[in-house]
């Protein structure tokens, strides 16, 4: 009784082109990390976990562990001689061989994340901006400081005159210092001081030169426009919320960005995976074949051969 064979469809070629494309250059070392998780999520020490390693292997297929353990396989099986098993196991180090990359970096999950986070140009461009935003914070309660100020005025005036009631050379000085401050309800509040030196060429100035200081204190407080502390306080809000929001767009930058690479971390792996499946499978669909066309001459026909080699 004849029974056919159901294999899959893609040719040989094709196959072995899928797998040289899938081959990252990149190798996500997550075999490893696995392990350990399976030995801390089961309680058991770091040297010793509850699966063995050669099962650990062949469920979490990687190119590196495959070819390790086909090739201890391989040299068991010529040590006991059994010659099927050195062929299929050769073939298998020989497809995994074809999809390793002459040149590779192994990378864990946190060495990506850390590489990201020093090297991603949006993340360090969206660092600035709490910072920048925080000055800005600064400068807005900036209008509520003190403000010193002083103005000096010198005035020298020579010129001829006709009549003795009128000064020739007048030398005027003027100092006003004080201070300025704005409060939070609006009111404008200003202590001066001013000091007025004149000298003057005058014949009945009986004092020369002559000295007059002022003390002036000034409150200005608006009762409509500019009046009350939301109003003059709105800036500080309006700074401050602009500091939280772009703190929360940092965070939510590097939480989406961070969540990306994983993603695509665990891609990379599951890409390695499946080309070390294809591997295998193209190993075993050779073996296959193989025996297809061994049986030629009992009770497979030339359409199931070829049916199979496709």
């Amino acid at each position: 009784m004849q029974r056919p064979l159901i294999v899959a469809r893609p040719a040989l070629f094709v196959i072995i082109l899928v797998v040289f494309v899938a081959a990252p250059s990149v190798v996500a070392d997550a075999a490893q990390d696995q392990a350990v998780r399976t030995a801390q999520l089961s309680g058991a020490s770091s040297d010793a976990t509850l699966i063995p390693k050669d099962r650990l292997i062949w469920h979490v297929p990687d190119p590196e562990l495959d070819r390790q353990a086909a090739s201890q396989r391989l040299a068991e099986a010529r040590e006991a001689g059994d010659t099927a098993r050195v062929k299929y196991l050769t073939r298998l180090v020989e497809r995994i061989d074809s999809i390793r990359r002459p040149e590779q970096l192994r990378v864990t999950l946190e060495d990506v994340i850390r590489r990201t986070l020093a090297n991603n140009f949006t993340i360090q461009t969206l660092s600035y901006s709490p910072a920048i935003d925080t000055t800005r914070v600064v400068e807005a309660e900036a209008a509520f400081d003190a403000v010193f100020f002083t103005n000096v005025t010198k005035n020298n005036v020579d010129r001829p005159t006709g009549s003795q009631l009128l000064s020739t050379d007048v030398d005027t000085f003027t100092l006003d210092s004080g201070i300025r401050k704005l409060l939070p309800t609006g009111m404008q509040v200003t202590g001066q001081y001013g000091l007025r030196r004149t000298k003057a060429t005058f014949a009945f100035q009986l004092i020369n030169p002559e000295y007059f200081s002022t003390f002036v204190a000034n409150l200005r407080q608006p009762l409509l426009r500019g009046f009350g502390l939301d109003f003059n306080r709105s800036l500080i809000v309006i700074a401050k919320n602009d500091r939280r929001i772009s703190d929360l767009a940092f965070r939510r930058q590097i939480r989406d960005t961070l969540r990306e690479v994983e993603e695509l971390y665990w891609r990379l792996v599951q890409a390695r995976r499946d080309v070390v499946i294809t591997a295998r499978e193209l190993a075993d669909f050779e073996d296959i074949y193989e025996y297809v066309v061994s049986r030629r001459d009992f009770d497979m026909t030339p359409v199931q051969i070829e049916s199979t080699r496709a």
